[in-house]
């Protein structure tokens, strides 16, 4: 019974010589792979700086004269919330924004104030400051926060799925009043 006790660990030894040792439950990275916070950061730094470049493009954009090129920057059924009271959605219907209502808005300066992901998706949070353009007066500046939801595209281009401005936002009235063309109607009004 010895010599098969003796036997056991010498097979025993003489197999764990020809295995290194740790290498059969390696855990963890190996070789020259960054640590994998290491990855995560510099995910996390690019993006940030695709969105600063996306709201820099933006606020560009939204001085510009062609509607259609802010209105790129959403998704086709993203969604502009200007305050309580308004909702614009879908692309073609913030193109058609741009072109009107929004057009009166000058100078906008985007910046953001705090971001976050999860996949596919990214948060911000920032201030927008902007001048509004009267008609009939000097404009005025003003001063909003907003909000951002953005999904990143199978191109790796990252879109505007939500934009949300904070309060009650200042825009011109675009109903034009207009001056009574006889006494009657001036009467009834």
């Amino acid at each position: 019974m010895r010599r098969h006790e003796l036997a056991t660990v010498l097979l025993g030894s003489a197999f764990t010589m020809t295995v290194p040792l740790g290498s059969a439950a390696q855990i963890g990275r190996g070789g020259d792979q960054p640590a994998p916070n290491a990855v995560a950061a510099a995910y996390r730094t690019e993006v940030r700086n695709k969105l600063n470049q996306l709201v820099i493009q933006l606020a560009g954009a939204w001085d510009g004269s062609d509607p259609g090129e802010p209105a790129q920057l959403y998704a086709p059924k993203g969604v502009i919330v200007l305050g309580p009271e308004r909702t614009i959605e879908g692309r073609e219907a913030i193109r058609e924004a741009f072109a009107s209502t929004l057009r009166h808005m000058r100078g906008v300066v985007l910046s953001i104030d705090d971001y976050d992901l999860s996949g596919e998706l990214a948060f911000v949070r920032g201030t927008m400051i902007y001048e509004l353009l009267h008609e009939s007066s000097q404009g005025s500046q003003e001063t909003v926060s907003y909000t951002m939801v953005l999904r990143r595209q199978r191109s790796d281009e990252w879109l505007i799925q939500a934009h949300v401005l904070g309060g009650a936002l200042a825009l011109p009235d675009t109903k034009k009043t207009r001056a009574p063309a006889t006494q009657t109607d001036a009467i009834k009004q």
